[in-house]
């Protein structure tokens, strides 16, 4: 019975942890589409130009002029308008907050924002 709980002691400590925010059970946030100048970057890191895909944890996104980008989770879809700086915690669900800018529906018409946060 020792042995097996100084194992698992071991191992707890040696196993690498899960990144931040990355929850179990849930949709992570999904970049659908990319039109024009977009960049990602997580926190301390580079920018670099956004591509389709999963987004996990917390990561910056931002549009340059005449660009937008799509997410989805779960049901729910926002559309990153031109020249906007948004932060998204992705994990177990999504919270995407417009620093700058804002977010719009998805349903091709103009229209009204969504506003600063949007939960999915």
């Amino acid at each position: 019975m020792r042995r097996i709980c100084l194992l698992a002691a071991v191992a707890a400590v040696l196993l690498p942890s899960p990144p931040a925010g990355a929850g179990g059970g849930g949709e992570p946030l999904v970049v659908t589409a990319v039109h024009g100048r977009a960049e990602m970057r997580y926190p301390g890191g580079p920018w670099r130009p956004a591509k389709r895909g999963e987004v996990m944890g917390r990561i910056y996104l931002r549009t340059g002029r005449g660009s937008w980008v799509h997410v989805r989770c779960m049901a729910g879809r926002a559309c990153v308008d031109s020249r906007s700086l948004v932060r998204i915690d992705s994990g177990c669900g999504a919270r995407v907050e417009a620093l700058r800018g804002r977010l719009s529906a998805v349903d091709g018409r103009r229209g009204p924002s969504l506003g600063r946060v949007v939960w999915f």
